[in-house]
């Protein structure tokens, strides 16, 4: 697991977000955005969208996620290698 060595996070860590058991925090997912090339604002928002359960809150980060330009796939980030649960792309209107 370079990845655990890369964000100085144990193996285990990485087990478990891949299997969806946990999310990484504010701090460890700029880290990872930072080592996949990607956006950190997107990512956070991201995070805070998965973290959220439903409702408006939920409702809320997605349409903050299409207004940066990314409703074709709002989590097509390159974050497969975590395994991290991915919601649905925006539906059209």
């Amino acid at each position: 697991y370079a990845l655990a060595g890369a964000l100085g996070i144990t193996k285990q860590t990485v087990s478990d977000m891949r299997k969806g058991r946990m999310l990484p925090g504010d701090e460890l997912m700029t880290r990872i955005a930072e080592l996949a090339g990607e956006d950190r604002e997107l990512a956070l928002l991201r995070l805070n969208y998965w973290r959220s359960r439903h409702g408006e809150a939920k409702a809320t980060y997605k349409r903050m996620i299409e207004r940066l330009g990314y409703a074709a796939g709002v989590a097509a980030f390159g974050f497969t290698a975590l395994g991290t649960p991915s919601p649905a792309p925006a539906a059209s209107r």
